[in-house]
Order: structure tokens, then sequence, then C-alpha cells
């Protein structure tokens, strides 16, 4: 569980969050099956004198969630968890500043460039949602005002996906009023991941039979052994050897076109970000509806 692997990197006793492995260069740099590379991957952290708040106030948020999630099921568990997200998150809120500035290996992949703030807000919120402690409460509202929001023009999908579970998740509040148009709105969004488009695809693979042939990914690329697996495999005109049931492409731009194009990361890159979201908002949809449906049978 990825849970536990974030309990791994964070040392509170030192104030060391490891948040990344390996050189993004490097690991670019090669193509081919990830049980084949062999050289080393460094770890890199924040500290007090290399802050991190955006990547730790993630992980806060992973905590704390977790913690809401086991609280019935493993109460001690659960506690451990939220110990975890209150000592990162004063770790965050302490020792200000983006971890791309921090640790240079991050850029260019996954430089911050919005700042902190949405980090640190979302991890007061849930903290707040876990423990019911105005303080969060207080920290998340500061946050949110500081705060301007803007969005990608790629990976666009991954953006949508989590846009629909967040509005699920506002739509199974008590007594909120939009909730049946937040839940149609999240409907339409996988619809469309899932078919419902001008391409008549889905942007999940394996599902139904149109769907990428070429996601910019290396294992999938990769011919089955003992064949070796080069980058020539990026530039190859042939579909994937390997299917990668169940992963969501970026998809189109924001003139909604798109190309089955391996060469092309923006739209065809897939990454386990991209769906935790999706899947999320996949398995709310069916909640919603098997209660619907309960409902209406009554």
């Amino acid at each position: 569980m990825a849970i536990g692997i974030f309990q791994k990197c964070w040392n509170e006793n030192k104030n060391v969050y490891y948040c990344q492995v390996a050189d993004g260069n490097k690991d670019h740099a090669f193509w081919g099956r990830p049980e084949e590379m062999k050289y080393t991957r460094d770890a890199f952290a924040v500290s007090t004198s290399k802050p991190g708040s955006d990547v730790a106030g993630e992980t806060v948020s992973a905590f704390a969630s977790a913690s809401i999630a086991f609280a019935q099921e493993d109460p001690a568990y659960s506690a451990k968890l939220l110990s975890k997200a209150r000592t990162l998150y004063t770790f965050a809120k302490t020792y200000r500043g983006k971890y791309s500035d921090s640790v240079p290996e991050v850029n260019p992949f996954y430089t911050s460039h919005n700042g902190y703030q949405d980090e640190l807000c979302l991890s007061a919120a849930i903290l707040f949602k876990a423990t019911k402690e105005q303080q969060y409460l207080n920290d998340a509202e500061g946050f949110a005002y500081t705060y301007t929001a803007w969005s990608f023009s790629w990976d666009e999908k991954f953006l949508t996906a989590n846009a629909a579970f967040i509005a699920l998740m506002a739509a199974d509040t008590p007594g909120f009023s939009k909730a049946e148009g937040y839940k149609t709105w999240a409907m339409s969004q996988i619809h469309y991941m899932l078919g419902d488009n001008n391409y008549k695809m889905s942007y999940q693979i394996g599902y139904g039979n149109n769907y990428p042939k070429k996601p910019h990914h290396r294992a999938s690329s990769c011919p089955d052994m003992p064949e070796p697996c080069t980058y020539a495999q990026l530039s190859s005109p042939f579909d994937n050897p390997q299917i990668l049931y169940g992963a969501l492409v970026g998809g189109p731009d924001e003139n909604d076109f798109y190309e089955d194009n391996r060469e092309d990361y923006a739209q065809n890159e897939v990454a386990v970000s991209y769906n935790a979201g999706f899947q999320s908002a996949a398995a709310g949809m069916k909640l919603y509806f098997r209660l619907k449906y309960h409902l209406l049978k009554k």
C-alpha cells in the first residue's frame, strides 16, 4: 500500500521527508523494461534547510484521508496515521518553500509552478475533517484566500477525472442543494472518457474496442522476452505489444484534438496520479447508481 511507503519516507525525529527516488533526466534517458534498469537510483529529501511544503502537504492529505478511512476498521492504525499527518503538517507549515526549489533533480518534470498554498490548504482541510480541531479549518481558509487556481492545457483527463471525483464527494454532503447537478456533471465527464466523445473512443486502455493502442509507457511498448527493448520502441509505428489494461491516457488538447502517438507524451502518457481520480470517480458513480436503483425499487 502506498500509504505504508509514505510512512517510511517521513522521519519525524529529524524533520526529513524523502520525496523522490531517482533523477528524472537519467530515467528518461532509459527506454526499456523496469527490471532491466541496472543503474543506481538515488533518493532525494526535503528538510528544515531545504523545505518542500507542497510535497509534504500532499502527503499530509494522504495520511489524514487514510486515517479517516481506517477509523472504524483499525482505530490503532488510524491514530498512527493521524499522528504522522499532524507532525508532517507542522513541518510543512513551519518550514515553507517549494520542493522543486530545494531539490533541483525534481526539475523539469515535477516543477511546482503555482506555489504550495493549495497543498497546505487541502491538507489542513482534511486534518480538520479528521480531528474537528478549529485551528486546521482556520489554516485552510487562510491558505485558500492566498491561492489563485489555474489549469493545464494537457493531461486534461487526469484533471477532469479528479474534478469528477471531487464533485461526487461534494454531492454526498447532506443537504447540498446542487447534489444532482454535480452528480450529472461527474457522470458526463466519466462517460466522455469512456467513449461519449467526438472520436467515439475510450481514453481508458482496454475498455471497449476503440482505445489508445500506443500509450507513452516503456514496459508496455516492449516486445516479449527475450527480444530486446530499446529507445527504438518509442518511434515504432506498431501498437504496444503489451496492453496496459485500465490505464487512463492524458487525452485530447484544449481543442478536443487527440492523436494516438507514443511520441506525444502530453496526450498519451499514463500515470498513477491519472488513474487515482478516475477510478475513484467510477467507484462513486457505481455507489450512487446502486443506491438510486434500490430507492427506485422500493
